[in-house]
């Protein structure tokens, strides 16, 4: 089994190294210059400065560090291979990059900055030196500045060499290329091609170990449409957590909602996995996944599919993890539920979300697609997208 490396930078798509930790889980994190000022507490395995020292002496960001001859006692105390292209002070395991022969075995000698070296030095390692690589996945690196949007065209070219070479590529490695093509008469934008491919690969790359959960009264519809669930559930390979809460009582659909929290609990200690609510008379047409690791303890789908009918800015569904913060979050939901006058308790969900502090994720490219809302007198069909 091959290696998988993450490609590190410090534009806004790193964000998603910050808060989703398990992206990193299990891969080669290599980053660049003041990157560990932006990431103090990630692994790194690899690190990159190919900037001479003369750039570095006037290079403004090293102020922060205190200096040039700081900075590189930073890099230094990192204790990793610093690759470069000259020698620099005080680092001591310092690895000469190999631009030449890189150029030499390609036969491509295209690289602008220090993001595509980083690239075309996996692809030399997985090709020429036998260190093979199924994935390579990067985050943060941008190149939407006036500055660094130069770089595109060498880093495009690296990746369509990954490619080539059968290396998965992923994260948000192809995100710079997601704006407007120069031909505004293009019927179909490659924007629109990108947002489905991108949601495509979120739900691909979750868990689809998990457990459908929902609940319903006995002697009305929902009896009925928890059976319709039931066989598409089979159909999909999916776990149904399915509750009978009994006839309705006097108390109403608000007794129901009330009930949301106990029923994922009773889901989450039976079968021991994430757990994703949903109604019982909605649709399942696709097999949902949900974020992978232990790390988030709550998932909410953060945009409404049927705001036309509730002016919330949830959406109907959401996923708690098997864990502890999963139940501190269901014992927070469980208070909000008493209170709720909505007939879909949607602001229980909303408020819950502003009162969490942590471990929260969005779970609506994971499921899009994937559940149908069907019609009801407050609402029209919809499906998740």
């Amino acid at each position: 089994m091959g290696r998988t490396v993450t490609i590190l930078g410090m534009g806004l798509t790193g964000q998603a190294a910050r808060f989703a930790p398990q992206l990193m889980r299990g891969t080669e994190i290599w980053g660049m210059n003041d990157g560990m000022g932006s990431y103090p507490q990630m692994p790194f395995s690899r690190w990159f400065e190919i900037h001479s020292a003369a750039y570095l002496e006037q290079w403004p960001n090293v102020k922060k560090f205190g200096g040039f001859v700081r900075y590189c006692h930073t890099i230094n105390n990192m204790q990793i291979p610093t690759y470069v292209l000259d020698r620099l002070p005080i680092i001591t395991n310092q690895v000469r990059y190999p631009q030449q022969e890189i150029a030499e075995h390609f036969q491509l000698n295209h690289v602008d900055g220090t993001p595509s070296r980083m690239l075309a030095l996996a692809c030399y390692e997985h090709d020429a030196l036998g260190q093979k690589i199924d994935r390579i996945q990067s985050f943060g690196i941008d190149m939407r500045d006036p500055q660094h949007a130069p770089q595109q065209p060498a880093w495009s070219t690296w990746l369509t060499v990954a490619h080539a070479l059968g290396i998965e590529v992923g994260g948000t490695a192809w995100d710079f290329a997601n704006k407007r093509e120069s031909d505004a008469g293009v019927a179909i934008d490659r924007t629109t091609t990108a947002k489905v491919m991108q949601k495509r690969a979120v739900k691909d790359s979750g868990d689809s170990d998990i457990v459908i959960a929902t609940h319903y009264t006995e002697g009305d519809r929902y009896e009925a449409s928890v059976e319709r669930l039931q066989k598409q559930c089979d159909d999909l390979g999916l776990t149904l957590f399915k509750r009978n809460l009994g006839p309705l009582p006097k108390a109403g659909p608000m007794w129901v909602y009330a009930q949301v929290p106990e029923t994922i609990r009773q889901a989450l200690m039976k079968h021991k996995k994430p757990v994703l609510w949903i109604g019982a008379d909605d649709d399942i047409v696709d097999a949902p996944t949900l974020p992978n690791g232990s790390e988030w303890t709550i998932g909410l789908m953060k945009s409404n599919p049927e705001p036309q009918a509730v002016k919330l800015e949830l959406g109907p569904y959401f996923a708690i993890n098997y864990n502890s913060g999963g139940m501190n979050a269901l014992d927070k939901l469980e208070q909000l539920t008493k209170d709720v006058n909505d007939h879909r308790a949607l602001c229980a969900y909303y408020a819950m979300y502003n009162r969490l502090d942590n471990g929260i994720i969005g779970i609506d490219d994971y499921i899009a697609g994937c559940i149908r809302l069907n019609p009801s007198r407050a609402r029209t069909q919809a499906v998740t997208t």
